[in-house]
Parts: C-alpha cells; sequence; structure tokens
C-alpha cells in the first residue's frame, strides 16, 4: 500500500504540473510532446485504477484518465483555431491595403477624367458630378478608414463588445456598398467592389472571422469544463491518498501495538523458562 501510495503522489504530480503547462503553451509542437507525456501518465492512471475492489471505486476509475488527455486535444484545437483567426484577420488587413490601393486609383482615374472635361470644356452637368464624386471618394476613404480599424480591434473583442463591432462592421460595409454605388462613369469602381466583397467573405462569411471566433468562445468554454472535471480527477487522487496514508499509519500503528505484545510474551516466556532452568539446576546441585 505504501509503494502504490508513493506511485499516486508521483502520478498526482506529474498530472498537477502538466495540466498548468498545457495553459501556458500556444505552439502545437510544444502541445505535441506534451500530449505524448499525457498519454504515459494516463496509462500509468489507468493501471492503477483499473480495478473495483477498494475505496477508490467509488471515486475513480480507468475511464477518468481520458479527461487529461481530452484536455491536451482541447488545447491544440484551441490553439489551431487561433493561428487560423489570426491568418483570416491577416487577409482581411491585406484587403483593407487592396481596397485603399483601389480608391487611390479611383482617384487617379478621376483626375484623368478631369483634366480630359475640362479640356473638352464641358457644361455645369460635368461640374456637379466631379463635385459629387469626389465627395462619394472622400466618403469612401473614410469608411475603408472605419473598416481597418474595426478589423484591427475586432479580434480582440468578446461577447458583447464583439456584438456591437460586428454591427458596426455590417453597417459600414453596407455604408461603402452605397458610396460605391453612387460613383459614375468609374472604371476602378468594380475593382472596389470586388475587393469589399472579398473583404466582406473573409470577416463574416461562412468560414470567416466572426464565425471562427464564436467557434472559439465555445471551444474555450468547453476547454473550461475540461480543466474542471481535471481538477476534480486530481482532487480524488489527492483524497484516496490522504485517506489510504491514514490508514496505512493506523494499520502500522495496530501491527507495531501486536509486535509490541508478542515480544513482550516472548520476553516472559524467556524469563520464565530461565527461571525453571536455574531452579532446575539448583535441585540438581
Amino acid at each position: 500500500m505504501l509503494d502504490r501510495i508513493a506511485d499516486l503522489s508521483d502520478l498526482q504530480h506529474g498530472l498537477e504540473v502538466t495540466l498548468a503547462r498545457v495553459r501556458l503553451i500556444d505552439d502545437l509542437d510544444g502541445l505535441t510532446g506534451l500530449a505524448r507525456r499525457v498519454d504515459n501518465l494516463s496509462q500509468l492512471f489507468r493501471e492503477n485504477f483499473s480495478y473495483r475492489e477498494d475505496t477508490i471505486a467509488e471515486e475513480l476509475s480507468s475511464a477518468d484518465a481520458d479527461v487529461f488527455q481530452n484536455v491536451v486535444k482541447g488545447r491544440q484545437d484551441i490553439v489551431a483555431q487561433n493561428i487560423r483567426i489570426n491568418t483570416l484577420v491577416s487577409q482581411a488587413v491585406d484587403e483593407i491595403l487592396a481596397l485603399e490601393k483601389s480608391i487611390v486609383v479611383a482617384q487617379i482615374e478621376f483626375g484623368n477624367q478631369q483634366r480630359d472635361a475640362q479640356s473638352k470644356q464641358d457644361g455645369p452637368r460635368s461640374v456637379i458630378w466631379a463635385i459629387d464624386t469626389a465627395k462619394t471618394l472622400g466618403e469612401i476613404s473614410g469608411s475603408v478608414a472605419s473598416l481597418a480599424i474595426l478589423t484591427k480591434d475586432f479580434a480582440v473583442e468578446t461577447g458583447a463588445a464583439q456584438t456591437g463591432a460586428r454591427q458596426r462592421m455590417v453597417g459600414e460595409i453596407n455604408i461603402l456598398a452605397s458610396r460605391l454605388a453612387r460613383l459614375k462613369n468609374l472604371e476602378a469602381r468594380h475593382d472596389v467592389a470586388g475587393v469589399l466583397v472579398d473583404y466582406r467573405n473573409t470577416m463574416l462569411g461562412p468560414a470567416g472571422v466572426v464565425e471562427a471566433l464564436s467557434a472559439l468562445q465555445t471551444s474555450q468554454a468547453d476547454q473550461e469544463q475540461l480543466y474542471a472535471e481535471a481538477e476534480a480527477v486530481l482532487n480524488n487522487i489527492g483524497a484516496w491518498t490522504r485517506s489510504s496514508t491514514q490508514r496505512a499509519a493506523m494499520e502500522f500503528r495496530q501491527s507495531a501495538a501486536e509486535t509490541s505484545r508478542i515480544v513482550e510474551r516472548i520476553r516472559f516466556v524467556d524469563v520464565a523458562f530461565n527461571m525453571c532452568m536455574l531452579l532446575i539446576s539448583l535441585a540438581l546441585l
């Protein structure tokens, strides 16, 4: 029993250290190495709790080892999701830059058309169109700047703040689309619209940032539940170790008391035997 108590104490310490490290590792390679360590500890766990023949059967079984492996697998999934989200956000940032470049191209095209209109001396209609187009291009630039800020901050928002950020992003995209529709006679607006569609899909599409963040939050909630289950198993191991230590100490004291009684009896018999031998010797003399 003492050997088993020592083994389970080492097992509990190893699982506690591993569980603490799981929360800190943010790369898949590190988690792969940690998974191998957990597999070894889980195998040792199953070997110790494979027989339901004592008090531990009420609280622990070999199946409880699975929770520690699930913790590592869950952490690997979360890290992979974070990597994917960061990739999508980087892609969205690149698309924002592409939007800005497309707007610059539209402004250059607008400037060229203005010079052509001046050389042809077009009438008031061209002046009104020029003013409206210049204003719209300025508004579009402002919308793109707002989207850039929202994109940068979106990945760090959680809960209600993330919902609000998503609503603002949808509103800004819709405003930008309506402003693009007001542009007339500019070929570059088609390029701007195409990039805007790509950006919207990256952020709000079925496999976009918003959906990925929602899945990440669900995974994180599930992971916290796994942590709680693992902590409960560790507490049960600790409770069993303490109770077994107390039981072993009690049995040791009982054994020591019984040994002491046996020793006293042996001493009594030895003294009695020696007295008898002395009396026999005296009688012979």
